[in-house]
């Protein structure tokens, strides 16, 4: 798969993980359409047995993006971010910038060595507009993409509450503490 491919990717996607992969390299894997619940055979069944169901999920496709050198990234609140009407750009969840506040305050985060004639440069602005994260990577290449394929998640039981944790009771919880006074902490 190409990174063109997934510019013109209209599914909602959902950031698994992200970090520095040594080198200031950066490597993201996205799931593209999430994992949809699996329909529930409910007719006939009593309310205990339906909240004893296991929850099933489809199977998502996965991919990883890897950028060989980076400049820096960012990851933000999806609910939070700030979303700037004057940027200009392609593609929907996977996002390449023309003009971003980003592109713009590169000169503010450099020391000017951002961009050397044939060793690197210009930074690029690649955005990941996921429904769990917003994560901005101002890159000096596209990134690579592999296909990792479809993959599940483990069935989730609803209403299992997690096993309280036994509380243990030690002598020195138990024994009266003497007030202390303000003026003996000065």
């Amino acid at each position: 798969m190409k990174f063109q491919d997934l510019l013109v990717h209209k599914e909602c996607l959902h950031l698994s993980s992200i970090a520095d992969a040594g080198d200031n390299r950066l490597r993201a894997v996205i799931c593209a359409g999430g994992h949809q619940p699996l329909p529930r055979q409910l007719i006939g069944k009593h309310v205990e047995e339906i909240a004893k169901m296991p929850l099933e999920y489809t199977p998502a496709p996965y991919y990883e993006l890897v950028w060989s050198r980076y400049f820096t990234f960012m990851v933000r609140d999806e609910g939070a971010a700030a979303f700037r009407k004057e940027e200009k750009f392609e593609g929907h969840g996977v996002r390449v910038f023309k003009k971003s506040w980003l592109l713009a305050a590169v000169p503010d985060l450099s020391n000017g060595l951002h961009e050397i004639a044939g060793v690197r440069g210009p930074v690029k602005h690649f955005g990941l507009y996921c429904l769990n994260h917003i994560v901005d990577v101002l890159a000096y290449e596209e990134p690579t993409v592999r296909d990792l394929g479809l993959h599940t998640i483990e069935p989730i039981s609803p209403n299992q509450a997690p096993e309280p944790t036994p509380l243990r009771v030690t002598p020195a919880a138990v024994a009266p503490v003497a007030p202390r006074s303000v003026a003996a902490h000065l």
